[in-house]
């Protein structure tokens, strides 16, 4: 069976988008991610992995289909490398009841009840 992931945000390597890629890349389990956001990494992303089935690059979200860029997903990871107060995206999954899978950083982990609702 095939693991649904989502990454929701800035396409930067501060956020930790290409941790996520480099190890899903390696990673011998079925999985799809779904990438959505913009940034200056938006084209090497789309080099690497716009021909990979694994992968879907949404490109920017309006703020009226977030909620549905969360069906049909098993999991968010949130691989930032930054330390980040309360991501946005970590509310937006809780909240539509999707765990999610966080770097233990900054504020993260005080948003995720380990073994509850995610993983950090």
């Amino acid at each position: 069976m095939k693991i649904r992931l989502l990454f929701f945000g800035q396409l930067e390597t501060s956020r930790g988008i290409m941790f996520l890629l480099q190890s899903l890349l390696h990673w011998d389990q079925p999985f799809h991610l779904t990438i959505a956001g913009t940034g200056s990494l938006k084209q090497e992303l789309h080099n690497r992995v716009g021909n990979d089935t694994r992968f879907t690059l949404k490109g920017f979200i309006q703020p009226q289909d977030i909620d549905m860029l969360f069906t049909n997903i098993d999991c968010t990871v949130v691989p930032s490398l930054c330390v980040e107060n309360a991501p946005l995206t970590i509310t937006n999954s809780l909240g539509l009841g999707v765990p999610v899978i966080a770097s233990h950083v900054g504020g993260i982990p005080e948003m995720i009840q380990q073994g509850v609702n995610g993983f950090t």
